[in-house]
């Protein structure tokens, strides 16, 4: 039995070789790492494993070798996607193109930019592998400040970050992480509280999703409490764009950092960051699949 064809008009056959690209969307992600670097986000633990190095994890070097872990994975698996890593608490102070502790740093006091928004290069896998596996590399930057820093700075470093390295992104993170979660709880601190709100609003209008990942402390009678200052400053709804990773809820939960194990923290926080490090693709969208003579459907 002889194969049936029903007769094809030339001009559709002309336009099926015109593919129209406009379906197709490539979603470019950029993530910025924002990790304290307080005194107690510093504090090892006090019992570990010498065969074990991780179990001897602070807070902040867990939340460095996740982030390096992350940078790694991103080159081979999403070469084209950003990554960059702000500390803060520091005592010195960098931003973009920028001394240790001068010129433009001086904008944001205490915000110090390890490696600036941008496609990973081998120098910035060096210096982040150096700061996670060489102690000397490390000593010297990581020292927590003793005045308190400015959240609202801190907002708006990441704000002009993500404004002058990533102005088409679709896809746009901040990976906040802290154990501190009443940043300005005194009635001193109130003004410097209203205007950290404001300025997530603004990364919020911006298309910027702010994704914490709080870290506790049992050991020190300390667990994470969102609602005296981050549930007015992570939203809970999704930015405009639909293409967009859905924002951070009460799914992760805060890690815990315990005086005996430095290497769950390191576990818990890999694994929230995995669960978070891709965003929504749309690879198509809205393509015609013609099932028959003048019947198509879109998919």
């Amino acid at each position: 039995m002889s194969d049936s064809h029903y007769p094809r008009d030339p001009e559709e056959e002309e336009e099926e070789e015109d593919v129209d690209d406009s379906g197709y969307k490539t979603v470019k992600d950029a993530v910025l790492f924002a990790i304290d670097v307080s005194k107690s986000m510093l504090t090892a633990p006090t019992e570990f494993n010498e065969k074990k190095p991780d179990t001897a994890l602070s807070p902040t070097l867990a939340a460095l070798k996740c982030a390096y872990a992350l940078m790694q994975q991103r080159i081979i698996s999403n070469p084209n996607d950003m990554m960059g890593i702000l500390l803060f608490g520091t005592e010195k102070s960098r931003f973009q193109d920028g001394g240790d502790g001068e010129g433009p740093g001086l904008q944001y006091p205490h915000c110090y930019l390890l490696t600036d928004l941008d496609i990973p290069a081998a120098a910035d896998v060096k210096r982040l592998r150096d700061m996670v596996e060489d102690e000397e590399e490390r000593q010297d930057l990581l020292q927590a400040s003793d005045d308190e820093v400015s959240m609202a700075n801190l907002l708006f470093c990441a704000n002009q970050i993500f404004t002058t390295k990533a102005p088409n992104f679709s896809s746009r993170r901040l990976f906040l992480v802290t154990d501190n979660d009443n940043p300005h709880g005194t009635d001193q601190t109130k003004d410097a509280r209203k205007s950290a709100i404001v300025r997530a609003k603004d990364l919020y209008d911006l298309g910027v999703t702010i994704e914490l990942f709080p870290i506790s402390h049992p050991d020190r009678g300390h667990t994470f409490d969102r609602s005296k200052f981050y549930d007015d400053v992570v939203y809970s709804s999704t930015p405009e764009d639909p293409n967009a990773p859905a924002p951070l809820t009460s799914d992760i939960k805060a890690a815990s950092s315990t005086a005996k194990d430095g290497i769950s923290l390191l576990q818990s926080l890999l694994s929230s960051v995995a669960s978070r490090a891709a965003p929504k693709r749309a690879l198509f969208a809205n393509l015609p699949f013609e099932i028959g003579p003048d019947i198509k459907i879109g998919v």
